[in-house]
């Protein structure tokens, strides 16, 4: 027997995400930096610090941009910074 498989939805990488993940990056390396707003920039999964001095996505601890709705199966908000 197989099995039916799900479609997936394609991501877009467009110089407007591209853009809008560096502010995003930017604003919560911002909010890192200052004492009372650090609790704001931690990872919203574990909770814990978020190391926003090396290029994100390149250590375990690096910023990687996450979306709350996956995009396989939610791919309008995609690019809803609410969703990241």
């Amino acid at each position: 027997m197989t099995r039916a498989r799900m479609a997936t939805a394609a991501r877009s990488d467009t110089r407007a995400m591209k853009a809008a993940r560096t502010a995003f990056f930017n604003e919560v390396k911002r909010l890192d930096a200052d004492p009372d707003t650090r609790h704001l920039a931690n990872c919203w999964i574990c909770k814990q610090r978020i190391a926003y001095d090396v290029e994100p996505n390149t250590t375990p601890d690096s910023h990687n941009l996450d979306h709350y709705l996956p995009v396989s199966t939610h791919p309008e908000p995609q690019h809803d910074v609410t969703n990241w």
